[in-house]
């Protein structure tokens, strides 16, 4: 067993510590750890062992997630093309991971939303009670004065019974000093899918429309060897038949309680922005072959709105504003129990 010694005044509180080891044989052969060995794409290796100092005036009674990013490549990690970039949340260090910016509108806030994409070798733990996860959101609250909006919506979701992405509060701390009160956001993918009871292998995907394609402005996030022609087949079956045939299809290819379910925390929380995106639909494909809504992007909710000439800086709340179209072109009913 070799030891070593890092002294505790080569650091103060809230800085950075990594190391790496090396050994080397007597016929000359050596070996690294952490191994280091892809250092190229998005999906890399820790290059780094890690942990931060201690630093009293960063606690808080808000998880505490800590950034570490090369001075200098801030602005990288507010494009999509992103930067690397190392966290140290729940006692574990998470090295070399890929960080970039996410959102459409919220690009443009002076506090920006973030995706983190863990490396195979190092996946992240949020929570203790669920499994590791290869890619997570920390979403601004620069339009949530109220810094809960989004974390009480998925919990409504929940609640009702529709299956979702789990979400809570943190305090970002990046480079040692506060950054942020941000939401953090499970990512809808196969781990979400797993703990949630569901098939992974299922068909995922990320909508961008209207339910007008299953293949422009939609995004398919598994089973991604195949093409999207059961979701061009359930839009054109849903849009195209009415009355009975309607009702017989509907009630032979959706999961009507969870449906249900997701309509009904939608009125609740006046999601009114998945009426022309920000939805998922998933697809027990090897199972019941049923599909299902997931909730997505919960900042506009419970009187929040960005409709036709509007800003999400706004700050009006509203709750009976009904049968107008939005800058989607859609029209909405907020308080109509078809809201959507």
């Amino acid at each position: 067993i070799y030891t070593a010694v890092i002294p505790h005044t080569a650091s103060s509180p809230g800085q950075m510590v990594r190391w790496y080891v090396t050994a080397q044989d007597e016929s000359g052969k050596s070996s690294r750890a952490p191994a280091f060995l892809d250092q190229s794409g998005t999906d890399q290796s820790p290059e780094y062992f890690g942990t931060v100092v201690a630093d009293p005036s960063a606690q808080n009674q808000l998880p505490v997630l800590q950034w570490f990013l090369q001075p200098g490549t801030e602005r990288r990690a507010d494009s999509r093309s992103g930067t690397r970039a190392s966290l140290f949340y729940g006692e574990e260090f998470y090295d070399n991971v890929f960080a970039r910016i996410r959102g459409g509108s919220s690009t443009s806030l002076p506090k920006k939303s973030y995706k983190f994409d863990f490396n195979t070798a190092h996946s992240f733990r949020f929570h203790p009670d669920h499994g590791r996860v290869r890619e997570i959101n920390v979403n601004t609250t620069y339009t949530n004065k109220d810094y809960i909006r989004q974390a009480l919506t998925f919990e409504a979701y929940d609640d009702a019974g529709a299956p979702g992405s789990e979400s809570f509060p943190l305090r970002v701390q990046r480079n040692g000093e506060f950054f942020s009160v941000a939401i953090f956001v499970e990512q809808p993918d196969e781990d979400l899918l797993r703990r949630e009871g569901f098939d992974p292998d299922g068909a995922l995907y990320k909508m961008f429309n209207t339910f007008t394609s299953g293949t422009n402005s939609v995004e398919k996030k598994t089973r991604t060897y195949e093409n999207n022609d059961d979701l061009v087949d359930f839009v054109r079956q849903i849009n195209n038949r009415s009355g009975e045939d309607l009702a017989r299809y509907v009630f032979d290819h959706i999961n009507i309680p969870a449906v249900l379910n997701y309509l009904a925390a939608t009125v609740i929380t006046q999601n009114n922005d998945q009426s022309a995106k920000n939805y998922y639909l998933y697809r027990d494909t090897n199972g019941t072959g049923e599909w299902l809504f997931l909730p997505w992007d919960l900042d506009l909710v419970f009187g929040l709105h960005y409709m036709s000439n509007d800003n999400i800086r706004d700050d009006v709340i509203w709750a009976d504003k009904d049968g107008f179209r939005t800058f989607a072109g859609v029209t909405i009913w907020p308080s109509h129990p078809f809201v959507g």
